[in-house]
């Protein structure tokens, strides 16, 4: 399992039975219809910050949006720096 700090692709995770074995509030996640979630990488100087994370109905989340949500995550690095405990 890579650490934060690790590089980490995108992570996708569909369908209920993704979703079920991921997360313990899947009950809560499906109530809002979320049956997928896409984990976008927030980098910063070739160190992996921590995750944006969005989600979905299953089939939502593709290579294409995956793309278009990295511009995003990279917009979130000082959010992510500001709140860093030193």
């Amino acid at each position: 399992m890579p650490s934060i700090g690790d590089f980490v692709p995108v992570h996708f995770i569909r369908g209920v039975e993704g979703m079920r074995a991921t997360f313990g509030d899947c009950a809560a996640l499906a109530e809002f219809g979320c049956t997928s979630r896409m984990c976008v990488p927030v980098r910063r100087a070739g160190r992996t910050l921590g995750s944006m994370n969005l989600d979905g109905d299953e089939g939502r989340h593709t290579a294409l949006t995956a793309a278009l949500a990295q511009p995003f995550a990279t917009l979130a690095v000082p959010a992510f720096l500001a709140t860093q405990v030193a």
